[in-house]
């Protein structure tokens, strides 16, 4: 599974795009007052500009951060039991479709830095598509915004720590090579040479109704 790491890079980037774009952050978020989206984006890129981690990686990072973390990963479709095609090397190529899911949790200072997360988060997997479509990714869906749940809103409560969790998927086409080493050949019995008697015929023991070969 690498989608989580390239909905990291894609997240960075996408976040980096929207602090150096202060008309672009804006435009988000239609109905909300000129002054709140410019208190909004001062905070964001003055105080409370989020670090990015996979939910294994080092370090003692604290809030506000994002945090991608693989979920799940599900075979959608298999080509010809698997095998696809055969190299000019010849090397079998065994190739099926598979749909990973990764989640995202932004953990923020505030309710109202947390509802930026959300919409920055949103909006970067929207401009990362095509750059993932290139790199072999098919359907990249953003899947929305769980439920709070009841950890998360004794956080808020206890902690001053506003957590949400986001969901991601993507296809992709997944090929393994077969080394022709690590193939082998076992007889096959084809069948061609198996008849079934009918009950009042026998096989060469004089069981009526057997298998003859």
């Amino acid at each position: 599974m690498m989608l989580d790491l390239n909905l990291l890079n894609a997240l960075a980037s996408g976040f980096e795009y929207y602090k150096t774009r202060e008309s672009a952050f804006k435009a988000l978020f239609t109905g909300v007052s000129e002054s709140v989206k410019s208190a909004w984006f001062s905070e964001l890129v003055n105080d409370a500009y989020p670090a990015f981690r996979t939910r294994n990686a080092r370090g003692s990072e604290q809030a506000p951060m994002i945090i991608v973390a693989p979920l799940s990963e599900n075979v959608t479709q298999t080509l010809l039991g698997d095998f696809d095609s055969r190299a000019g090397s010849g090397e079998s190529i065994d190739a099926y479709l598979i749909r990973e899911t990764c989640e995202i949790t932004l953990i923020a200072k505030s309710p109202d830095l947390a509802r930026v997360y959300h919409v920055l988060t949103r909006a970067s997997i929207a401009l990362a598509r095509r750059p993932l479509h290139k790199a072999g990714y098919h359907l990249v869906e953003y899947g929305g915004a769980d439920a709070l749940t009841l950890e998360e809103e004794l956080a808020a409560e206890e902690l001053g720590l506003f957590i949400r969790r986001l969901t991601t998927t993507a296809d992709h086409r997944v090929a393994i090579p077969i080394p022709t080493a690590s193939e082998f050949s076992v007889p096959v019995y084809s069948g061609s040479d198996l008849l079934v008697l009918a009950e009042d015929q026998t096989d060469e023991n004089e069981n009526p109704g057997g298998v003859g070969v």
